[in-house]
């Protein structure tokens, strides 16, 4: 099944990222092993696919805590920050909010007082916070930026503009958006899901 689900370039399993989302896989795992549970014939070790699943739904905490560590290593402290979330659709290209892993983020943005703004070209609304499709008013003052759906219209976003308009040069990349060097190059301090901290 992952092999046919890789030969869909927006579908890679095989990259660490902000969390999965939408319809099938956040619930089908879950009715496989109740399924398992239920009606199975045969004891079948499922520690592997809990493992799995509760590690995705981690995710976008784990994306919180390098937000929160790369605030505090410049000096900024919640809730006095504006965060700009780039992407609130689960899937690149698209405007399908069904269990976004945005959603889980945002909650806990919201719960430390930040000032949230999110962009999404796709997305028309987003009741969890305030939403824009201008990508200037999202980054301007902005304390960090937070990638969570790999748009292609943010793999072009001018670093360097982006880093006069915010007032703190963060960058938390939940989808492997930009390179880490170009991203330090236009002065910002970057932390990537799977990249490690060199």
């Amino acid at each position: 099944v992952q092999r046919l689900i890789n030969t869909r370039s927006e579908r890679m399993m095989h990259y660490p990222g902000a969390g999965v989302g939408g319809h099938c896989l956040p619930k089908d795992t879950w009715l496989l092993l109740y399924g398992l549970s239920m009606y199975g014939k045969h004891e079948v070790d499922t520690h592997f696919v809990q493992r799995a699943r509760a590690i995705n739904e981690s995710m976008p905490f784990h994306l919180f805590e390098l937000l929160e560590e790369a605030l505090n290593l410049k000096g900024r402290k919640f809730p006095d920050v504006k965060v700009a979330v780039l992407g609130v659709a689960y899937l690149e290209n698209s405007g399908d909010t069904r269990n976004t892993p945005t959603y889980a983020l945002v909650d806990r943005l919201t719960a430390y007082g930040a000032d949230i703004i999110t962009h999404d070209p796709y997305v028309t609304e987003f009741p969890e916070a305030r939403l824009t499709h201008d990508i200037d008013e999202a980054l301007r003052d902005a304390d960090a930026l937070v990638i969570m759906t790999k748009h292609s219209h943010y793999i072009s976003i001018d670093l360097d503009a982006a880093a006069r308009a915010m007032r703190t040069r963060i960058i938390i990349d939940g989808r492997d958006t930009f390179s880490p060097e170009n991203a330090r190059a236009a002065g910002f301090f970057y932390r990537a899901i799977g990249k490690g901290t060199h």
